[in-house]
């Protein structure tokens, strides 16, 4: 079990032992990518995200993910409505990252299962994942999302990118638990 919240201020160590590893960089963000080399750069980086997610309109942020029995973040699920251009478009994205110590714990499918499920509930009928063509284990993660494989498409980030799609569905057995 998870709960998703804002990042915090307090959060910076977790925020900096997550998005200082190679193994989670090397799969974030546009190009190039790199970790988050110190403190000051991932106060720098939280920040960003701190003020992304209090620009977004609920269920839409960047949230940290809590694993039961903690307080502490492992990971941030993101929605957010993805830009061409520099331009809002009508599409939504969902993603995640997480601390490689909680990889292969399910934290990110059901992250995604409690967005998504906030994502109905607020009228958004279609979501894509997106990730490296190589990734495997996100687009597993798509998979046990059941989410249609769109293909790869060049139509975000500038990068040739494996894209998967959710439909909304008639009922969802997952409760959000923000």
């Amino acid at each position: 079990m998870i709960s998703l919240r804002p990042w915090q201020n307090d959060d910076l160590e977790y925020f900096y032992q997550i998005y200082s590893r190679t193994e989670v960089a090397r799969w974030v963000g546009a190009q190039p990518r790199r970790v988050v080399a110190n403190l000051e750069e991932a106060q720098t980086k939280l920040a960003s995200y701190q003020k992304l997610h209090n620009e977004s309109t609920y269920p839409c942020g960047l949230w940290a993910i809590i694993p039961a029995g903690s307080n502490a973040p492992v990971g941030t699920a993101l929605l957010l409505p993805l830009k061409k251009d520099g331009v809002i478009t009508d599409q939504f994205e969902i993603g995640w990252h997480l601390h490689p110590d909680w990889w292969g714990k399910g934290l990110a499918t059901e992250s995604a299962k409690v967005l998504l499920a906030l994502a109905k509930e607020a009228g958004i009928s279609r979501v894509l994942a997106l990730c490296d063509p190589d990734n495997d284990k996100s687009f597993a993660v798509m998979q046990r999302l059941q989410m249609h494989d769109g293909g790869i498409t060049e139509d975000w980030y500038g990068l040739p990118l494996r894209q998967a799609i959710w439909l909304e569905k008639e009922e969802s057995p997952y409760k959000p638990d923000l």
